[in-house]
């Protein structure tokens, strides 16, 4: 394009350069200047009207690319979770807009970095403030951390002094000297680390709670100081000599008198450290006391130790005390790291489970089963430990369910082979968020599967294990490996074993002789370097990639090392001259051809997706079928892929062709070489969409059926099937269903709601009626795309994530929409979509109400063999299903059940408040007295009562009650479900637990009889959309 210049004012056209520009012979004329001088002016208004135009369009094309690059690079950096690195953002930005502008014209370089900058400012403060809040959270975990070493360290070490010391004498010298060293050290960067705290806290740190949390520190190591020395007057004596306990006695009460009168330099260095600090405290205009109120703190503390000192019974235990404690830690710590690694399934305490009733099922311990357990085992154990260890045994039993239900074999069945029992994904649908973080991760929960599934080839992950294997074994291996999209460490460590780095540091023998064993292990992993599996690096996928190209193209492993070490070793100016044929390749024979280029490079995975034999191998992945929406199977013919990849480019071709244009010349560079034929370009730059590709699916990117207004499938940004993969597609497209009815329902039926009008436009029929659709004709518009979702920007990630609901209805059954061609955020309280609230977590699934029939769960109320979810919600719905629909049609009706769950207040308060209270607890008595307390205090003040009081012995025998035959309800209704025994102690048992199960709200209505409390039951039981048949 030839580049228009601006003309200058001072131009002029003369009579004569214009004749002779025209070929005209000069003869004389009368002066015609005044005839030629608005033609030159004209002329100069024409240029500068082009120069401002292309200006325009210039300006223009590079704030729209450039927005988009930067909000790109800021998005996927907040979605990762991962703290955001502001030099690498920076200089990759600056890189980005120095690469643009050393193109641009010298005229529009201002304005343009003036653009830049403001964009890239606002766009660093996000990041910015996303790095502080990830960076107090980690800050405030090591502190507290680093804090609660030093008592924990601190005591150790006077454990050991007491243990070794020969005479209380030289332990008491030993004792000083640590605690003085100890609190010295402490308190001489504890204001600094606390302070650093403040700017992030929003006020949780600040200097009031400075000096409070310093006081403790200093009170709770001077009292580990006093029961040391205390400890040193028993240690070693003997018990059965009156004498020696006599004299051990008198000198443990002589300290602790001189102590308490300051004599005999009894309070040690520890108490010259607290007059220093209160000095500096006072100095610092803090004025925190260390005086005798404190002294009177530690000696009460301290006198509780020394009376049980003095029993007979503990001083027996002094001398095994270290021992004991030592073994408790060394036995609690073996069971924790059992129940922690998914692989030991037969080691000490690798699982704790209990037979359910005569069912042959078993079930994970309760809380009060683990805590009995190490009762029996004469361990003490503290109630968060116990509680520990509970969560872990019940994450580690729904893990090892996972691994059976992905490995059952039924009739005809091949489980590694069908998508269904892939356990990579039955773990994101069936294992909750908090489970996979208690076993260390999803890789640590794959490692242990791959032990499980490999026990018969004894499965190691290292790379031993996968170095050792015969070439069957290792197909074997990868084949298991490749269907379930994700490699352990070690695998990945094995393939990291040959890099650019080995080329370079490597004789060629020896490098040939690791691509013979690496190369066909890739090819099976990845279909021929088409899918990247979760597991392994962008790296390690990229350097394996290469070699796989030129193996398609015909060289052996011995020649393949040979131009990678040439490829490795070659000078910048080949590097140059690289870059600038592949530009011109990029220019004159992809720009224009962008999709035949796509077909031809993805008809490839369709050939690599099967065997020899015909075979069905890998399911492709890289576009994220597999995400949610199921995976889809290629045509297994040429002609038929074509088709399949040509329909998908049309659907996606802005983000098909801006990849292809933009995102592959690294690895296309890469790969090739300066001598390369036309045919080696084609392969080439053909590996490089398939590349470029899999680095948008290992993103923010995929596949999905709900975005965009066209039927079937879209390749977008945040698919909603895969942040939500816990749910599947059909139960997505059911809530949604539900949701859009709901809203559009309550738009409809207000015609003082702000959307009523333009939701009419979109609702309008052929006879000019505005009619509320069904929701079967709202399912029709989901599967056409005339609704579909849109990813709210600061709408989270995973389970978090929320979309905005459009409507499109331009082209169906609707009057064509005057005035809206599409309806953006359609929501009638401004609350965004999210699959997980609306099915409640993933719980109201369609294979969760399935399951529940199956069981024929209207023969027995019994909570044996209900489970959390299936007492306070699942359950109901059944017989909701039941009781409406009568046929049992969970497809049909299942959209229905979400809509008029989610469409009842009181389900939202229902919802609210157990959300609210999801982390109470109702193990120990604290726990079960802060929770009971709670709902006698709140019915009480609902019945404008006294609240009623209890024998402890009553509320212990109730509570224990409740936890053994409601074990599976949530804490907040087992404490709830006290009250109502406590209330009433001739209740029908039988009837009162029909009425739990059932989730029978009247019942409990009449049984209080009370209007007042009628709206707080609401907040125990779903809402009563059903009559419950007994």
């Amino acid at each position: 394009m030839v580049k228009i210049q601006k003309i200058q004012p001072t131009t002029t056209v003369s009579p004569s350069s214009t004749a002779a520009r025209m070929g005209v012979v000069e003869v004389s004329a009368p002066n015609i200047q005044s005839i030629l001088d608005p033609i030159a002016d004209s002329l100069n208004t024409f240029g500068e009207a082009q120069a401002n135009l292309y200006d325009t369009k210039w300006l223009n094309d590079y704030e729209f690319n450039t927005g988009m690059f930067i909000n790109d690079n800021v998005n996927k950096i907040l979605a990762s979770g991962e703290t955001p690195n502001l030099e690498k953002f920076t200089t990759e930005m600056t890189a980005y807009n120095e690469g643009v502008l050393s193109e641009a014209p010298e005229r529009l370089k201002i304005a343009a970095d003036g653009y830049f900058q403001s964009k890239f400012i606002n766009s660093f403060n996000v990041l910015k403030d996303q790095a502080n809040a990830l960076t107090f959270l980690e800050s405030e975990q090591t502190f507290n951390i680093w804090s609660n070493n030093i008592l924990t360290d601190f005591e150790n070490s006077l454990l050991q002094i007491t243990m070794t010391a020969p005479n209380p004498m030289a332990a008491m010298e030993s004792i000083h000297e640590v605690s003085g060293t100890t609190l010295t050290n402490a308190l001489e960067g504890f204001a600094e680390r606390y302070s650093s705290l403040y700017p992030f806290s929003d006020g949780k740190y600040n200097e009031s709670t400075l000096k409070a949390t310093e006081l403790q520190l200093l009170k709770q190591v001077e009292v580990a100081r006093i029961n040391a020395i205390n400890r040193s007057f028993y240690q070693g004596i003997d018990i059965t000599n009156p004498l020696e306990v006599a004299a051990a006695d008198e000198a443990a009460a002589n300290f602790m008198n001189n102590y308490l009168k300051n004599k005999d330099n009894a309070r040690g260095l520890n108490y010259e450290i607290f007059k220093q600090y209160q000095q500096d405290e006072y100095k610092e205009g803090r004025r925190t006391t260390i005086g005798e109120n404190t002294i009177q703190d530690v000696l009460k503390e301290t006198n509780s130790y020394l009376a049980q000192l003095r029993s007979v019974n503990t001083t027996k235990s002094i001398k095994a005390e270290g021992d004991k404690l030592q073994s408790n830690y060394n036995f609690v710590n073996t069971i924790e790291n059992a129940l922690t690694n998914v692989s030991d399934n037969e080691g000490q305490g690798s699982l704790f489970v209990t037979a359910l009733g005569g069912t042959g099922e078993v079930q994970p311990y309760s809380y009060k089963e683990m805590e009995q357990y190490f009762i029996d085992q004469g361990v003490d154990v503290t109630p968060a430990k116990i509680q520990t260890l509970t969560d872990k045994n019940n994450a580690k039993f729904n893990a090892l369910s996972v691994f059976r239900l992905g490995t059952t074999v039924l009739a005809g069945d091949d489980p590694f082979s069908n998508p269904d029992k892939k356990v990579s994904i039955l773990i994101d649908q069936r294992m909750s968020e908090e489970d996979i973080t208690l076993l260390g991760g999803k890789e640590n929960i794959m490692s242990g599967y791959y032990n499980y599934v490999l026990s018969s080839f004894g499965f190691e992950d290292n790379v031993e294990f996968f170095e050792r294997q015969n070439e069957s074994n290792l197909t074997t291996i990868t084949k298991i490996m490749q269907n379930e999209d994700f490699i352990p460490k070690g695998y990945s460590n094995w393939f990291n074993t040959l890099s650019t780095q080995t080329i370079v540091n490597t004789e060629e023998s020896e490098v040939t002789a690791l691509i013979d064993k690496r190369l066909p292990a890739f090819d099976v992993l990845t279909n021929g370097g088409a899918l990247q599996p979760d597991g392994m690096s962008n790296d390690t996928f990229t350097f394996y990639s290469m070699l796989s190209q030129y193996r398609r193209e015909g060289m052996s492993n011995q020649s393949i090392t040979a131009i990678m070490k040439k490829n490795l070793d070659r000078p910048q100016s080949v590097n140059q001259e690289i870059e600038k044929q592949n530009q011109t390749y990029l220019t004159d024979v992809v720009l224009g051809n962008e999709k035949d280029l796509f077909v031809e490079a993805m008809v490839e995975i369709s050939k690599a997706a099967y065997t020899d034999e015909g075979a069905k191998r890998k399911l492709v992945s890289m576009m994220s079928f597999r995400a949610g929406a199921g995976p889809i199977i290629l045509p297994d013919d040429p002609a038929r892929a074509a088709k399949f990849f040509g329909d998908f480019f049309d659907r996606n071709s802005g983000l098909m062709t801006k990849m292809i244009q933009q995102n592959t010349l690294t690895y296309f560079n890469a790969i090739s070489t300066d001598s390369d034929s036309l045919d080696q370009k084609e392969q080439r730059f053909q590996q490089a969409i398939r590349y470029s590709l899999n680095n948008l699916n290992k993103g923010n990117y995929g596949n999905t059926q709900f975005m965009d207004n066209v039927a079937g499938s879209t390749y977008m940004f945040m698919p909603i099937e895969k942040e939500h993969k816990n749910i599947k597609s059909d139960n997505i497209e059911m809530a949604l269903t539900a949701y859009a009815y709901n809203n559009i329902s309550q738009i409809l039926g207000d015609i003082n709601h702000p959307m009523y009008e333009s939701l009419t436009d979109q609702f309008t029929t052929k006879d000019n009626e505005v009619k509320i659709p069904s929701m079967e004709q709202i399912q029709t518009l989901i599967k056409n795309g005339n609704i579909y979702v849109v990813y709210r920007e600061d709408g989270g990630s995973g389970r978090t994530a929320n979309y905005d609901m459009v409507i499109a209805n331009s082209g169906t059954g609707y009057l064509e929409p005057d005035n809206f061609d599409s309806l953006n955020k359609v929501s009638f309280d401004g609350a965004a979509f999210n699959p997980n609230e609306y099915t409640d977590g993933g719980t109201i699934t369609m294979d969760s109400l399935t399951e529940r029939l199956q069981q024929d769960f209207t023969q027995d109320f019994g909570p044996d063999i209900t489970d959390q979810i299936e007492d306070t919600l699942i359950s109901p719905v059944v017989i909701f299903f039941q009781n409406k629909f009568g046929d049992l049609n969970i497809p049909e009706n299942y959209a229905k059940v979400l809509q008029e769950l989610n469409g009842n207040p009181e389900f939202k308060l229902y919802r609210s408040f157990q959300n609210d209270f999801a982390d109470q607890k109702f193990n120990t008595t604290e726990d079960r007295m802060t929770a009971y307390g709670f709902i006698n205090e709140g019915m009480s003040r609902l019945l404008q009562t006294e609240q009623k009081t209890y024998d402890q012995n009553i509320l212990d025998t109730t509570f224990d009650f409740v936890a053994k035959e409601y074990y599976n309800q949530p804490p907040i209704t087992k404490a709830f479900l006290s009250k109502v025994l406590l209330d009433h102690p001739n209740i029908n048992k039988k009837e009162f637990r029909k009425a739990v199960i059932s989730a029978d709200k009247e019942y409990f209505k009449n049984l209080y009889n009370s209007p007042e409390l009628d709206p707080y039951f609401t907040f125990f039981f779903i809402p009563q959309i059903y009559q419950v048949n007994e």
